[in-house]
């Protein structure tokens, strides 16, 4: 029991440590929020969904997922050859993030000189800013990574956190006290990016070698591409509905649809911090079989876990909305929006331990069919259901992918790989976690903190009874090896 405890301990420990930086930030989200949309219309919101967009869609092309081969390979080189392994990984992000912001800013400016107009994000002065953080942020993330990679989680969440506060602070400064509308927050990320820009590359630096090596980038991409589908999946889970919704509607609606998302978002705060500790801890592992037990328990434990949090996030988010938001936003849309996505996030915590078990078998093309079908699956539903039913339709699209990816990488995993996940507990817990909502809802119709209390403690205590009595939950967190 001994080795079972320090090893789940040490799991929670370091799951605590990562998630901190997204819990904090979500806790902040909960307090800015309601201060920012004092002083921000759903305009400026829907102006900060696009140039956040933008961002996040460069940094992804300029990273290619190359972080996952740093935590699979990392343990593998020491000495010399591991400073070349990283300065390798380095250099390729540094090219890379060099390339996109520059073909980023020439394919805006060569539009601009064809005659074409961008309405919805004006030139100056966000387009420069934006090819300009998508080239700090993709050099800063090495370092992050490799944090990550040493199991060295308190650095990596410091830089987080001291990252959360800086920006916004400044975000506050200028928003609230100088009024200097969205352009405030986004300069505030400005100042903050070049700050930790500036500390990650002086770490680097004394990390590696200046050397590049073809045999280790290849080695690196053959790993990292299949998997960088499941991000770019997840890319257009987030954006692309953003960019269809910027052609058909007003970008007011975009600014509902970032709000909800910002909310919706909390259901994988904790998973982020958990996979981040468990990459490395099952890829550490001496043997397949080793790693075959503990994935397979630690599945149960974080479905478990991620249908608590779904229950309480689906209760208390409409809470949120209509105790803490400004009626400008308080809309009957925006709640079926932020449950809609809570579901859909809820999935994305099951299906990397899919993932996972293919990444073992070094069958990770398996993943690239799915996630790329999944890919045209959301944009075709954005394309077709966006235009006749307005803004709230995405929402569905991503809950409609978000269950393909997940029942097909599922597929694949118990098709092809030697990790028995139990499917059927996946299946009829979280079918148990939202018709227990559905039913505690309709028992309790009219709305009241007192009446969300009472669900909150029946749903939850059942839902406990369930894990522990019906599905023997201890049992899984006792096999923790």
């Amino acid at each position: 029991m001994q080795p079972n405890t320090f090893h789940l301990k040490s799991i929670s420990s370091r799951t605590v440590l990562y998630s901190a930086p997204q819990i904090l930030g979500l806790l902040g989200s909960l307090i800015l929020i309601p201060i920012f949309t004092r002083y921000l219309s759903p305009e400026d919101f829907g102006l900060l969904a696009l140039f956040l967009s933008i961002t996040g869609i460069g940094v992804s092309f300029s990273g290619l997922k190359m972080e996952s081969a740093m935590y699979r390979y990392n343990s593998e080189y020491e000495g010399s050859s591991r400073k070349d392994f990283l300065a390798t990984i380095f250099f390729t992000k540094i090219f890379l993030a060099a390339i996109i912001s520059a073909l980023f800013l020439s394919l805006i400016i060569i539009g601009l000189s064809l005659g074409f107009e961008f309405e919805k994000i004006p030139f100056n002065p966000y387009i420069p800013s934006i090819a300009f953080l998508i080239f700090l942020i993709s050099c800063s993330g090495f370092q992050l990574a490799l944090f990550v990679a040493e199991e060295k989680p308190t650095k990596h969440v410091s830089i987080l956190i001291s990252s959360f506060f800086i920006t916004n602070f400044l975000a506050l400064f200028f928003v609230v006290y100088l009024g200097e509308d969205i352009w405030g927050r986004i300069k505030a990320m400005l100042i903050t990016e070049t700050i930790i820009f500036v500390l990650m590359l002086a770490l680097t630096l004394k990390a590696i070698n200046f050397s590049f090596r073809m045999v280790y980038i290849k080695r690196s991409l053959r790993f990292s591409l299949p998997l960088y589908m499941g991000e770019l999946v997840n890319l257009i889970y987030q954006y692309t509905d953003r960019f269809v919704l910027a052609f058909y509607v007003d970008i007011s609606k975009l600014g509902l649809l970032y709000i909800s998302d910002r909310i919706a978002i909390l259901i994988q705060s904790l998973f982020r911090g958990f996979e981040k500790t468990i990459n490395p801890f099952i890829f550490n592992q001496k043997n397949q079989e080793t790693q075959k037990s503990a994935l397979e328990n630690i599945f149960i434990l974080t479905v478990s876990v991620s249908c608590l949090i779904l229950f309480l996030y689906l209760n208390l988010s409409e809470v949120f909305l209509k105790e803490f938001i400004g009626p400008e936003y308080n809309d009957i849309s925006v709640i079926h929006a932020i449950k809609v996505l809570g579901i859909a996030y809820f999935l994305t915590t099951v299906y990397p331990f899919f993932s996972i078990a293919l990444g073992i078998e070094e069958k990770t093309s398996r993943i690239f069919k799915i996630t790329f079908i999944s890919a045209l699956l959301n944009l075709l539903l954005n394309l077709t259901l966006i235009p006749l039913y307005g803004w709230l339709a995405a929402t569905f699209s991503t809950l409609i992918s978000c269950v393909f990816t997940c029942v097909g990488l599922g597929y694949f995993s118990r098709k092809e790989t030697h990790i028995t996940f139990n499917y059927k507990f996946a299946i009829l817990l979280p079918m148990l976690t939202v018709a227990t909502y559905f039913l505690l809802n309709n028992l309790f119709i009219e709305y009241s903190l007192l009446h969300v209390t009472l669900k909150i403690i029946a749903g939850t205590s059942f839902l406990l009874i369930m894990m522990f009595k019906i599905f023997n939950l201890m049992t899984y967190i006792n096999n923790i090896k």
